[in-house]
């Protein structure tokens, strides 16, 4: 081999290298600012697109970053659905085994109206598809489906779901959620403490047992039952209380301890979280300064 080859083999493979970094100190700089900084994200994103069009990950981002302008208003919808689809489409299509991918695919299509290629269909499409890697995700998408397109099967269906997987956690704590908007309470109780149970030592599976721990606790106060293990929980909940993850916030956390603590005829435990839930709370947070004012 040349003088001239072996200069140009290496010109090309430090080039490929410094492209390669580039991409993903920009990928880096994208996760740290999505969602909160959406306009900085973009910005990020469209570099490392120009950069790396086939990578999958920038088309993921590409189209949750699009999916959020196109539901800024109508013309911003026109204007970014498709650019989102399309980019969500490429990184299942480069990348089909990855499921976050394709959980952000099914949720264009459930969301999405038809005339930018959402639709029933290719929802339950894509719920095979992620059933194909991950029975609960799968289960918890079809679930998903029902209750958008056929919501007064979504009842039955999920009972269904729950006795047929009653390993599956995020089904249980959808069926607690379905069964207290009914006011039964001591069903509600079961599945949420089941939910919490199943996912307590799985840390891939956090905003599960949060959400269980939580909604123990409001369940409590709803049904003014099982106070103690009310608190129980949501002391839990305080103590793991992790704010990447979606789960109620911290505010509201407190403001329902406070209401516990009322139940427990505990008045300074009453105070002290009455206390700390005004303090962490948003100030246009009506509902929640509402509940503090009845305290």
């Amino acid at each position: 081999m040349s003088v001239i080859t072996i200069a140009l083999v290496l010109s090309s493979s430090l080039h490929a290298n410094t492209q390669e970094a580039s991409v993903e100190s920009l990928i880096e700089n994208i996760e740290t600012h999505f969602p909160d900084f959406l306009g900085d994200a973009e910005n990020y994103m469209e570099q490392a697109l120009e950069l790396a069009p086939d990578n999958p990950k920038v088309n993921y981002y590409c189209g949750m970053i699009y999916g959020l302008r196109a539901s800024e208003g109508f013309m911003k919808a026109i204007r970014f659905a498709g650019k989102s689809r399309n980019c969500l489409e490429q990184a299942v299509a480069i990348e089909p085994d990855n499921l976050q991918y394709r959980e952000a695919l099914f949720n264009y299509y459930l969301n999405a109206p038809g005339i930018v290629g959402g639709g029933e269909d290719r929802a339950k499409q894509e719920v095979i598809n992620i059933q194909e890697l991950n029975r609960e995700a799968g289960a918890i998408a079809h679930l998903r489906v029902i209750n958008v397109f056929h919501s007064r099967q979504y009842g039955d269906e999920l009972q269904r779901l729950a006795t047929q997987y009653p390993e599956f956690a995020g089904v249980q704590l959808r069926l607690g959620l379905n069964l207290q908007e009914q006011g039964k309470y001591s069903d509600a109780h079961s599945a949420f403490l089941r939910s919490a149970e199943l996912t307590q030592l799985q840390q891939d599976k956090r905003d599960i047992y949060l959400n269980g721990l939580y909604q123990i606790a409001r369940n409590a106060v709803f049904s003014e039952d099982n106070i103690v293990e009310g608190i129980n929980a949501l002391t839990q909940y305080l103590e793991e209380y992790d704010s990447a993850i979606e789960i109620p916030e911290i505010a509201w956390a407190y403001a329902r301890m406070a209401q516990l603590q009322s139940l427990a005829q505990n008045d300074d435990a009453v105070g002290h979280y009455k206390s700390l839930a005004e303090e962490h709370g948003q100030a246009n947070d009506r509902a929640l300064h509402d509940l503090l004012a009845a305290l």
